[in-house]
C-alpha cells in the first residue's frame, strides 16, 4: 500500500476527480499532555515517557527524567483507511536492561469519527484524562481530534505520492553529491589528525616535563603555604604581645596622668609656699633690721653701763649711815 501524504486534501485538485471515484481518509490527532500521579518505577522515583500506538503506526514522546507528573505537550496526527483505536503505553527509561512498563489504556475513535463534526474542518475533539490499567496507580490527560478528509482518488493520491517521490528522490541525489564533497573534506581532515597526531606524540614529553616542572611548583607552593601559616602564627603572637603593650601603655598613660595631677598640686603647694617664705623672709629681713637697731641700742647702753661701772661715784651717806652712790640722781650699789 502507498504511503499517504501528510494533509492530502490539499494537494489535490478535487474539481477534476469524478464523483464515483472517492475513497474516505481518516485522520486522528493526538495530543499527549501530561501524566499524572504516575507510580514509582526506580528506588525514589520515575524516568517516564509514552508510545502512541494507530493501527501499527508507533510514536514516542521525550523522556522526562525524575518525575511523576510529567508533561509532554507533544501532538502526533495519523492517517488510517477507517476508525482505529489508539494506545498509549506508559513505560520507565532505564539505561541498563529493559525499561519497565508503567500501565497503559485505550481510547476508542468512533465515536469521535461517527460525530457530524468530523466532516468540517475543526473536526470533533475529546480532551480528558485517562485512567491506566495495568498500573497501581496513574492517569494520562490527552486530547484527541478526529476528522474525516474530504474524499480522495486512489489513483490520482498515487500520482501526486510518485511526483513527491520523483522530488525526493532529486533531494536524495543532491544529498549524495553533499556526501561525497563531505567524505573529500573527512579524508583532507584525517590527514590533518595524522598530522596533528605526530605532532602531539613529540609534545608529549614536553607535556611530561611541564608536568613534572608543575609538581614541583605545587610542592614549592605547599612549602610556602606552610611558612606563610608560620608567619600567621608568628604574626598572631606579635599582634598578642602588641595588644599586651599597648593596654600596659595604657595603664601607665592613666598612671601618669594621675602622677601629673599630683605633680601639678604639689607645685601648686610648692609655689604657696614659696610664696609664704618670700614673706617670712621679707619679715625676717624686717626683724633682722630691728634686731641690728636694738642691738645698737644695747651695745650704747652696755657701754654707757661699762662707763657708768667705771666711773667715781659720789658716795654720799645716808641718815642711816649707810653709804650709797648717786648716779643721776638715783641710788645704785655701791661696787
Amino acid at each position: 500500500m502507498a504511503k499517504r501524504p501528510d494533509n492530502p486534501d490539499s494537494l489535490l485538485d478535487e474539481s477534476k476527480i469524478g464523483e464515483n471515484e472517492y475513497v474516505t481518509l481518516y485522520q486522528c490527532t493526538v495530543l499527549v499532555k501530561n501524566g499524572i500521579d504516575l507510580m514509582v518505577a526506580d528506588m525514589l522515583s520515575s524516568d517516564p515517557y509514552c508510545e502512541v500506538v494507530v493501527a501499527g503506526m508507533v510514536r514516542t514522546t521525550k523522556t522526562v527524567e525524575k518525575s511523576l507528573n510529567p508533561v509532554w505537550n507533544e501532538t502526533y496526527t495519523f492517517y488510517t483507511e477507517g476508525p482505529e483505536g489508539i494506545t498509549f503505553k506508559l513505560s520507565d527509561s532505564d539505561d541498563v536492561g529493559k525499561n519497565d512498563p508503567m500501565g497503559d489504556c485505550k481510547f476508542d475513535t468512533k465515536p469521535l469519527f461517527s460525530a457530524p463534526e468530523a466532516s468540517s474542518a475543526s473536526g470533533a475533539s475529546y480532551e480528558g484524562v485517562l485512567k491506566l490499567v495495568n498500573a497501581k496507580k496513574g492517569s494520562i490527560g490527552i486530547k484527541v481530534t478526529c476528522r474525516t478528509m474530504t474524499p480522495v482518488k486512489t489513483e490520482k493520491l498515487l500520482a501526486i505520492c510518485e511526483s513527491q517521490l520523483t522530488e525526493a528522490h532529486g533531494n536524495l541525489q543532491n544529498q549524495i553529491a553533499i556526501a561525497d564533497s563531505f567524505k573529500l573534506q573527512l579524508a583532507a581532515a584525517n590527514k590533518e589528525i595524522a598530522i596533528t597526531k605526530g605532532a602531539l606524540a613529540v609534545s608529549t614529553s614536553e607535556t611530561q616535563g611541564v608536568r613534572n616542572d608543575l609538581a614541583d611548583s605545587k610542592q614549592a607552593h605547599a612549602s610556602a603555604v606552610a611558612e606563610g601559616d608560620a608567619f600567621k602564627r608568628q604574626l598572631a603572637q606579635a599582634q598578642a604581645q602588641n595588644d599586651a603593650v599597648r593596654r600596659d601603655l595604657e595603664k601607665n598613660q592613666a598612671a601618669h596622668s594621675d602622677t601629673v595631677a599630683e605633680l601639678e598640686g604639689t607645685r601648686k603647694t610648692v609655689a604657696e609656699r614659696d610664696s609664704k617664705i618670700t614673706f617670712l623672709e621679707g619679715k625676717m629681713g624686717e626683724i633682722q633690721n630691728s634686731v641690728g637697731v636694738k642691738n645698737k641700742e644695747l651695745e650704747g647702753l652696755q657701754k654707757k653701763m661699762y662707763d657708768l661701772e667705771h666711773e667715781e661715784h659720789p658716795i654720799v651717806i645716808d641718815a642711816d649711815a649707810k653709804p650709797f652712790c648717786v648716779c643721776f640722781g638715783q641710788k645704785c650699789s655701791i661696787m
